[in-house]
């Protein structure tokens, strides 16, 4: 990023284009709410942001930021050491029950999903492997089938 450039998502443009038009009289604040979706409180809060900051005060202030829920990345290896160590063939919600019961780690069972989606540990449901049926050809009639003989000899 170059120093005095702002990037913006198409939904911050958006807002962007609504609040100029409410700053300079040609929307009001329930039509500018009803467009963005948020509430009219909402909007006046934006458009005294707006005022102050400029473009920068509708900028995302977590852009670039890591989540607040993030585990981090030691309990991460060790919740991956574990796994491949003694729980290799667990699935995830056994798993956060084991690691809960015996090692006093509280992970939420998706998390645990997407670690061991990542490491190549679990696969997904539509990963795995279908089964395969024959199919047999429908009947004319309703009822009829085909009568075989399965016995080995002529």
């Amino acid at each position: 990023m170059i120093d005095g450039d702002i990037v913006m998502s198409r939904k911050e443009i958006t807002k962007l284009e609504v609040i100029v038009s409410l700053v300079a009289g040609k929307t009001s604040n329930s039509a500018a709410a009803k467009l963005l979706g948020l509430s009219r409180r909402q909007i006046i809060r934006i458009r005294k942001r707006y005022r102050l900051q400029g473009v920068n005060g509708l900028v995302s202030k977590k852009r670039n930021k890591s989540s607040n829920n993030r585990i981090s990345e030691a309990t991460r290896q060790n919740i991956l050491s574990l796994v491949k160590e003694k729980y290799i063939d667990f699935g995830p919600t056994f798993l956060g029950e084991k690691l809960l019961k015996n090692h006093a780690i509280s992970v939420s069972k998706e998390t645990l999903r997407q670690l061991m989606i990542s490491e190549s540990i679990w696969t997904t449901k539509r990963h795995k492997k279908a089964r395969i049926h024959q199919l047999r050809e429908r009947r004319g009639c309703f009822g009829e089938l085909i009568q075989i003989d399965g016995s080995p000899h002529n």
